[in-house]
């Protein structure tokens, strides 16, 4: 295509990224981790990261230039007012605007490129009378047109690649369709002369497609790119998990490892670009990212995570409240990081944890600390033993063992009730209607097979809480009746110092529910389900109150499996259960004020 004529009339490029986003099959989304990122994500990323770099390179503070880009606007320029904080500045603002080198290593069909030329273009608009009236334009540039700072900025400012050959040419189609509407535009207004220099590179020759889209390029390999040394670095990139990546090449993912020695275990795709995004910025650099939510809290990701702390990771929001990836079922958050001052000795900021609750308030950056749980001790360090129901690799084989009735089971000496996690409630048990391994059983039973260890067995036979698996909100169950459990659910089996109903009160309050929700926010699934684990049982925090408390709870718990869900005393107790927990915690969660 290079060199090429080209009618952005006959052929508009924002449809055939839209067509092509949108046609683009479910599979290949799945295989090649292309989820694409709604305008107001982008806009919120592009103006965060061009706040940052400006900053580093002006020496104003972070909030007054993030101030700056969220309200400035050719309209507004006549009023120096409104920029006032800035203004001895200003040629050191449009010079940041003018030199800054973005780069996007994943760049689909150009949302992150062509935010940044946008927002480029407004704030360097934004500035023009003033540059004009200090006699001073940054890098020379008298005539500050817009289709003037459009060829500058695609030529100079904008960095880009895909592995998608059909995306890459839609980026560069969609740029150069920028800078001809931007000429057309201007010809109309103000005669075909006034633009014609803008029209012609710097030897006299009439600009073709070809002449300048060469910083868009179409790579053979993922990190086919051989850049550096860039400002910004920012994109939504892939999210292929390891099995996914294991599908198409194991070589490449060796491949990874050796170039990327951080990444371990079932590493997903984007923590590598994520590595490579550190070596491709300068030491002034600024990263902007949207990934998955689970690169928080997942054991792979963990060197990854701490890497980019140590090169300046200063936030991540949660945007998973605001619906945007509903579709996908991706849970995704926004991180930032600043280079700038990272690798001195100097105290580093700490990495801080946000959430935004809509687009529009990600619009007006209204977002939110992310609530930070008390310091208490853990159920761990109590000794309370945790164990699951039953192993993820005896799935299958315990299939063999179950019947469908009591009338069967009643010739199996010693077969037992057998439950799932969707059969666990809050102070109650469902024996009918188990659907286990795409088979619904009337009333299950287990009997002992040699597939049952021992020690499961005895697990089973024993009282304890059972706790589901799969939940919205914490869900408990005292049983002191044999009861087999199945994959996915939870036992507590040993209560340390503890009479087991105080600790079933405990985690079932609506207290227990909401630490659980915010500690381990970036766990949450499809329909803002959240997959509970040993390891975040144990971390569950307990407060040692005094004798009176635990039995008042206690014996609240009791009553309560005594009681159908719906009963009113049930209600009662539940919250007479929810005031007394919350009296034992330090201080109940609250809403933050907005950042």
């Amino acid at each position: 295509m290079p060199g090429a004529a080209c009618s952005y009339e006959q052929a508009d490029p924002e449809l055939l990224a839209g067509l092509h986003e949108k046609n683009m099959s479910m599979r290949k989304k799945k295989s090649t981790g292309a989820f694409y990122t709604p305008p107001e994500i982008v806009r919120f990323m592009c103006r965060e990261s061009l706040a940052s770099h400006i900053s580093n390179c002006t020496g104003i503070q972070l909030d007054i230039v993030a101030a700056f880009i969220n309200e400035g606007s050719p309209d507004a320029a006549s009023n120096i007012s409104v920029y006032k904080d800035i203004y001895e500045s200003i040629d050191s603002v449009d010079r940041a605007l003018a030199r800054v080198r973005i780069f996007d290593p994943s760049v689909g069909c150009g949302a992150f490129v062509l935010g940044m030329l946008d927002e480029i273009i407004r704030l360097r608009r934004s500035l023009t009378p003033f540059i004009i009236h200090r006699g001073q334009a940054a890098d020379g540039a008298a005539d500050r047109t817009t289709a003037q700072l459009l060829l500058y900025a695609v030529r100079n400012s904008i960095f880009a690649a895909d592995i998608d050959s059909i995306s890459v040419a839609i980026t560069a189609l969609r740029l150069w369709s920028r800078i001809v509407s931007a000429l057309n535009h201007e010809s109309l207004r103000e005669g075909v002369n006034c633009v014609t220099s803008a029209q012609k590179d710097s030897e006299g020759k009439m600009l073709s497609y070809g002449s300048f889209i060469h910083n868009v390029i179409h790579a053979d390999s993922i990190f086919g790119y051989n850049g550096g040394g860039f400002d910004i670095v920012i994109g939504n990139p892939p999210y292929v998990s390891a099995v996914e990546g294991a599908k198409k090449s194991k070589s490449s993912r060796l491949a990874l490892r050796e170039k990327f020695p951080l990444l371990s275990g079932a590493f997903d795709l984007y923590t590598a670009f994520l590595l490579d995004g550190i070596l491709k910025t300068n030491e002034n650099g600024v990263f902007c990212w949207i990934i998955p939510n689970k690169f928080l809290v997942s054991q792979y990701a963990a060197p990854v995570l701490e890497h980019l702390k140590e090169n300046g990771l200063r936030r991540s929001i949660s945007i998973s409240d605001t619906g945007a990836f509903a579709k996908v079922g991706v849970y995704p958050i926004i991180i930032t990081g600043n280079k700038c001052g990272a690798g001195n000795n100097a105290v580093k900021p700490d990495f801080e944890e946000y959430r935004a609750d809509s687009l529009n308030d990600l619009t007006k950056r209204n977002i939110y600390p992310r609530i930070k749980p008390g310091e208490y001790d853990t159920f761990a360090d109590h000794n309370i033993k945790i164990a699951s129901g039953a192993a993820g690799f005896q799935a299958r084989s315990l299939t063999q063992y179950i019947f469908d009735s009591p009338e069967l089971a009643a010739d199996e000496v010693g077969a037992i009730p057998f439950v799932v996690s969707g059969c666990i409630g809050r102070y109650s048990i469902r024996h009918e209607k188990v659907r286990y391994m795409g088979v619904t059983y009337e009333k299950a039973y287990i009997k002992k097979g040699r597939d049952i260890a021992d020690s499961k067995w005895r697990l089973w036979q024993n009282d304890k809480i059972c706790i589901a698996g799969l939940t919205k909100e914490i869900q408990a169950y005292y049983s002191c009746c044999p009861l087999a459990l199945g994959v996915g659910t939870y036992a507590i089996y040993e209560f340390g110092d503890f009479d087991p109903l105080f600790l079933l009160g405990v985690l079932n309050s609506s207290f227990m529910s909401q630490y659980v929700s915010d500690k381990f926010h970036e766990r949450h699934l499809s329909g803002k389900y959240l997959a509970i684990s040993k390891s975040m049982l144990e971390q569950l925090p307990i407060v040692k109150t005094d004798k009176e408390t635990q039995r008042l709870i206690a014996s609240c718990a009791a009553r309560l499996l005594e009681l159908p869900p719906d009963d009113p005393e049930a209600e009662r107790l539940s919250c007479d259960i929810d005031e007394i927990v919350g009296e034992m915690y330090d201080q109940p969660p609250q809403a933050a004020p907005p950042l």
